[in-house]
């Protein structure tokens, strides 16, 4: 309980059972949103990490499903996190390119799920309703490529669920990486398809 208050303002708690750590849903990163720069700034927070951005059109919007594992400082730990634009320009920001995302709403919350292990062993497992699922274990140390995630994303309709496989197929994802059961999707990330922050 102490550990979980003095993370508080920081935006996460500790699950004591799981021995992770984890991001709150109210966590004051909501507000502020997504952008690449976070990924490109990512090792001069002593984040070492592997991040991989799903772009689709659903709604007459622009959206984002990006995926994250490596070494986040002490920890090891993954990332899915849901997020969306009015703007579907491209914009040339001071510090980066490409749109500023808003995190989803409730109303856009989607049931997401991950397994992260290490070289082929789990070393931790998170599952619920939100809009950036997180899970970190502190004191392990992982190099990227002994890293895999298994991942699980409930879409609401198969509109929506088929706008996020075009863009898995755009990003270089192959059948044998993607499964679908009804409105579920499971996405194996072992290695980013897509080109990584400088």
């Amino acid at each position: 309980n102490d550990l979980s208050t003095t993370l508080e303002p920081y935006g996460f708690a500790y699950d004591i059972e799981k021995d992770i750590f984890y991001s709150k849903m109210d966590c004051w990163q909501r507000e502020i949103g997504y952008c690449r720069f976070f990924d490109e700034s990512a090792p001069m927070m002593n984040m070492i990490i592997e991040s991989e951005p799903i772009y689709f059109q659903y709604d007459n919007r622009k959206w984002m499903i990006e995926f994250w594992k490596g070494q986040y400082g002490i920890t090891t730990g993954a990332e899915v996190g849901v997020y969306v634009t009015d703007d579907a320009d491209t914009k040339s920001y001071f510090l980066f390119d490409g749109p500023y995302f808003d995190c989803v709403s409730d109303e856009e919350l989607l049931h997401m799920g991950f397994i992260l292990r290490k070289k082929g062993k789990v070393i931790l497992e998170r599952k619920e309703l939100h809009w950036w699922i997180t899970g970190f274990k502190l004191a392990e140390f992982s190099k990227l490529s002994d890293l895999s995630m298994e991942i699980f994303i409930t879409f609401p309709n198969k509109t929506m669920r088929n706008a996020f496989l075009s863009g898995l197929i755009r990003a270089g994802y192959t059948a044998d990486l993607i499964d679908v059961n009804d409105l579920t999707v499971t996405i194996i990330f072992i290695k980013p398809k897509t080109p990584q922050p400088k």
